[in-house]
């Protein structure tokens, strides 16, 4: 009976799973399509020009802290993978995420070939607040943050999780205020990592488990 059960709740996880992969692909090439060679739409123009727009004291301060601490979460977990032994395997796990996730982001950014902000519009229309070369979407900031929260979401209590929410948000936030990205780029972040970690969430076991991916890795 406990095995059925087992074998019953594996099956469920692995329908969502692939439902949430179907779902982000069809996000990611929607937005892409969307934002093909520098298209803009006006509803994404008013979004961005209305977060943009914002001209509070110590809000790029804090906008530009904001956008790196995606550079001090990949930081942390090389330094856990390389000193503390116990975090070894979980540090590994979303340092391959990570990587993977970055190099897809850097295939489809080069696939829709959309211009930043301060290129695809005139540049007095644009607060530019932080230096960012390369193309648009998705947006690698915001894909590198999710992907480093989706990995290590179960080991997150309630309140923590609702952090590292918050935490993706403002990330995505601050990438349009500095004027840097779009909003479909921020989407198209999240759905790169969702892609991502439902992948290797898929892969089959004994692959994962050679791969150091798999909670039987660390046993």
């Amino acid at each position: 009976m406990h095995e059925n059960h087992s074998a019953e709740m594996i099956a469920v996880r692995r329908r969502r799973l692939w439902t949430a992969l179907v779902t982000a692909t069809a996000i990611l090439i929607l937005g892409g399509v969307a934002a093909w060679q520098g298209r803009l739409s006006g509803l994404e123009r008013t979004i961005f020009d209305a977060i943009n727009s914002m001209d509070w004291a110590g809000v790029t301060v804090f906008a530009r802290i904001v956008s790196d601490t995606v550079w001090l979460a990949v930081c942390i977990v090389a330094l856990l993978f390389l000193f503390v032994k116990r975090a070894r395997i979980t540090a590994w796990r979303v340092g391959v995420a990570a990587v993977a996730t970055y190099a897809l982001t850097y295939v489809v950014e080069h696939i829709v070939g959309r211009a930043r902000p301060d290129i695809l519009l005139q540049s007095d229309d644009v607060m530019t607040r932080a230096l960012q070369s390369g193309y648009g979407y998705p947006s690698g900031h915001t894909a590198v943050m999710a992907i480093v929260i989706l990995m290590i979401w179960p080991l997150l209590t309630g309140w923590q999780r609702t952090v590292a929410v918050g935490l993706v948000v403002l990330v995505g936030w601050s990438r349009l205020y500095l004027g840097v990205h779009f909003p479909l780029d921020i989407a198209g972040g999240i759905a790169v990592a969702v892609i991502v970690y439902c992948a290797v969430a898929l892969l089959p076991e004994s692959w994962r488990t050679r791969a150091w991916l798999s909670d039987k890795a660390s046993k």
